[in-house]
């Protein structure tokens, strides 16, 4: 049987940077005019990609183009309030329709995103909220979960 666990053992961050300093210092200087990054940010795409430098800097590249473009929704997560596009309708549509929420971390510092399907009331939510707006909410939501990890 086939199942997927979380390593209970991990390599320390400081032996991963140690690791992969070559290709993160190649992604710095390649994406040294787009945004201020560090080591850590970088790591994510060394690992990512497997030592694969075109793949990792094209992936940093959209990630930095998508943040510059959904700044308003950068800015909401890091205050933590729900998109202003969001109406009071449809943020209580999610709330009630969509039973799922970060419930805590895992000893390792990762987060615990608990869904619980058979609570979901999908086509009462999708009455109220469009596919677009349903989008938005699920992007605010990593955004969180993104900034949170971030600050860890």
């Amino acid at each position: 049987e086939n199942v997927m666990s979380w390593p209970l053992v991990r390599p320390s961050l400081d032996d991963l940077l140690r690791e992969h300093r070559g290709i993160i210092s190649a992604l710095r200087q390649s994406l040294a005019a787009e945004a201020q990054i560090d080591d850590v940010w970088l790591l994510r795409y060394a690992l990512s990609f497997k030592e694969d430098l075109p793949a990792a800097i094209q992936a940093a590249k959209a990630a930095i183009a998508w943040r510059k473009e959904n700044s308003s929704l950068v800015q909401a997560a890091a205050a933590r309030q729900a998109p202003s596009e969001l109406s009071e309708q449809e943020l209580a549509a999610i709330h009630q329709c969509f039973v799922a929420a970060y419930y805590a971390c895992t000893r390792f510092g990762d987060p615990v995103f608990i869904s619980r399907l058979c609570a979901y009331n999908v086509n009462h939510l999708m009455e109220v909220v469009s596919e677009a707006k349903l989008e938005l909410w699920f992007n605010f939501v990593n955004e969180c979960a993104w900034q949170y990890c971030e600050a860890e």
